[in-house]
């Protein structure tokens, strides 16, 4: 059940911002400096030959004015900015940091819901001298415990996946955008 809630919780991290029309100066600058970064993916409206139509992202090899260099495992093409639907970073640091995070508060309620559950069934020892600990206590015994265990697990699975900026753009000139200097993420 954590790995699920720990799954579900990787899988929306992500923030998307509308970066607007490539046609703004701006929003090429943020596209060729996040083309300069690793791990640069693009979302492509009709992607040249010999890239494969059927993959999804495709990874930023390089740039030019005007243009992103495209590659997948059919082979590598320019693809003019006005094809482009977004560009996604990843940083695995953040990645690392959402996956702890998520994971360890999934893994400390369902520790303490454990260490009370397990409080309420022990009996306590033969004799009646010897000390009990309380369903408190350890709720909050397991609960450490799970929430250290899932915090390291989700900080692999984390910088594994990494934490995706998407920004999405438009190809021509469209009044309802703004500006990438006012570039706010969007509501999931």
């Amino acid at each position: 059940m954590a790995l699920i809630a720990a799954t579900v919780g990787l899988a929306s991290c992500m923030t998307t911002y509308r970066a607007g029309s490539v046609a703004d100066p701006a929003v090429v600058r943020a596209i060729d400096a996040a083309a300069d970064q690793p791990r640069t993916f693009a979302v492509v409206k009709e992607p040249p030959a010999p890239l494969d139509p059927s993959t999804s992202m495709y990874a930023v090899v390089g740039h030019a004015p005007g243009t992103l260099l495209l590659a997948d495992h059919a082979g590598s093409a320019p693809v003019p900015l006005l094809q482009l639907e977004s560009v996604s970073t990843f940083d695995r640091a953040r990645g690392a940091c959402d996956g702890a995070l998520g994971a360890g508060l999934v893994g400390f309620a369902l520790g303490a819901i454990t260490g009370v559950v397990v409080s309420r069934v022990d009996t306590g020892a033969a004799d009646d001298a010897s000390p009990r600990t309380s369903a408190p206590v350890r709720a909050l015994e397991y609960g450490a415990v799970v929430a250290l265990t899932a915090a390291a697990v989700g900080a692999v699975v984390g910088a594994v996946a990494g934490h995706e900026d998407r920004y999405q753009v438009t190809s021509g000139v469209d009044d309802r955008t703004v500006g990438l200097s006012r570039l706010q993420p969007t509501p999931p």
